[in-house]
C-alpha cells in the first residue's frame, strides 16, 4: 500500500467533504504512442498488471500492445491524501492550519512553518490562501482510499459517473431558456440548455463545463475525447 498526494480544487473538496464526490478523472499519459492514433476507435485497453494498463490495436488475427500506461495514484487499496487551499493559522492561542474550502481550522502546525499566521475567525476576509501544489502532507486533513481503476474515454461518462464527480445538475426552465442573451459569458450553458430542453440539465452536462473549464485551455477539453483514468474512492 501506497500514498500519494492528489490535488482538488474549493468546490471539489467541498463535494468530497459533503460525501457527493467519490470519483475522478485524470488525463491518461501513454508511453509507446509515438505515432499512433489515439483516437482511433480499433484501440481498446487492458489492465495487463495491477498497476500498468496496455493500449491495445487489432492486429492480423489477435490483440497487440501498442503502448502502456503506469496508474499515477495507485491501485485498489492505495491511499490518496488530499492537497487544497490553506494558510497557517491560530484559534485560542494554537497554532494550526485553515482550510479555504469550509474555513475550518486544525490545531497542529510544524514548528519551522511561516506565518503570518491568520486568525481562524478571519476566514473569508484578508486571508492569503497558500496554493493547494504548496500543501505539505502535515498539514493535509483528507484521506481517500482508492476502490477502483479504470481507464476509458472521456465520452463514455455516464450521468451517474457525473454526479459522482461532485458536480450539481443545472436545471433551466423554458422562461430562463428563453431569456439567454447572446452576450452571456457561457456559451456552453447556453448550447446546452437548448439542447436539452427545461428541466433536463443532466449532471453529465454539468460535468462536460467542469472539465473544460480545467482542461480545454491546456489542449484536453470535452471534445477531444482523451482517455482518462477513473478512479473510485471512499473517504477515510
Amino acid at each position: 500500500m501506497k500514498e500519494s498526494p492528489i490535488l482538488f480544487n474549493t468546490d471539489m473538496v467541498r463535494a468530497i467533504l459533503d460525501g457527493r464526490k467519490t470519483q475522478t478523472r485524470r488525463i491518461v499519459k501513454w508511453f509507446g504512442a509515438d505515432g499512433l492514433n489515439l483516437n482511433a476507435s480499433s484501440l481498446s485497453v487492458s489492465n495487463v498488471a495491477p498497476d500498468k494498463w496496455a493500449l491495445m490495436s487489432m492486429g492480423a488475427s489477435c490483440w497487440e500492445e501498442r503502448a502502456h500506461a503506469n496508474c499515477p495514484y495507485g491501485v485498489p487499496g492505495d491511499l490518496l491524501w488530499v492537497r487544497e487551499a490553506w494558510a497557517p493559522g491560530y484559534q485560542d492561542g494554537g497554532r494550526g492550519t485553515i482550510f479555504r474550502a469550509d474555513g475550518s481550522f486544525y490545531l497542529g502546525a510544524r514548528k519551522h512553518e511561516r506565518g503570518p499566521y491568520f486568525h481562524a475567525k478571519e476566514v473569508g476576509s484578508w486571508i492569503r490562501w497558500r496554493p493547494s501544489i504548496h500543501m505539505p502532507r502535515w498539514a493535509s486533513r483528507i484521506m481517500l482510499e482508492i476502490t477502483d481503476v479504470r481507464v476509458q474515454r472521456l465520452h463514455e461518462v455516464t450521468d451517474e459517473d457525473a454526479k459522482a464527480e461532485g458536480v450539481e445538475p443545472l436545471q433551466l426552465s423554458s422562461e430562463d431558456i428563453a431569456n439567454i442573451q447572446i452576450s452571456d459569458e457561457n456559451a456552453q450553458i447556453k448550447e446546452l440548455a437548448r439542447l436539452l430542453g427545461p428541466g433536463q440539465f443532466s449532471y453529465k452536462a454539468e460535468f462536460r463545463m467542469l472539465w473544460d473549464s480545467i482542461y480545454a485551455k491546456r489542449g484536453h477539453g470535452w471534445d477531444v475525447n482523451d482517455w482518462v483514468w477513473a478512479y473510485t474512492f471512499k473517504r477515510i
